[in-house]
């Protein structure tokens, strides 16, 4: 999920409690936002994070301004930004799952 923002910094949380409650085990990716969003958007994301802490199991945190380290994103566009960011979301949860399986499968054999 992104944060800072309403969408995934409410709903997160909220998802995190219910799967809590059921007792199922979480993971999760989340994303902060670009320093240029403001202090508002972090203390947001930083908010949900901490509403996270103890729901979620496993938490990857992204920074946003990390997807923008190097000379390869000079120009970058918005567009370009947000498919960088979805393949580095989507990479982290492939890691995840794949590090959980084997877990699973070590105790369920």
């Amino acid at each position: 999920a992104s944060l800072g923002g309403r969408t995934g910094s409410r709903l997160a949380p909220e998802l995190a409690r219910i799967a809590h409650e059921m007792g199922v085990s979480t993971a999760g990716v989340f994303t902060l936002p670009l320093d240029l969003e403001g202090s508002k958007r972090r203390k947001v994301a930083d908010d949900s994070l901490w509403a996270l802490r103890k729901l979620v199991q496993v938490r990857a945190v992204i920074p946003a301004e990390s997807l923008l380290a190097g000379d390869e994103f000079d120009d970058v566009t918005v567009e370009e930004l947000f498919c960088i960011a979805n393949n580095v979301m989507a990479h982290a949860v492939a890691g995840i799952a794949a590090q959980r399986h084997k877990l699973w499968s070590r105790f369920s054999a």
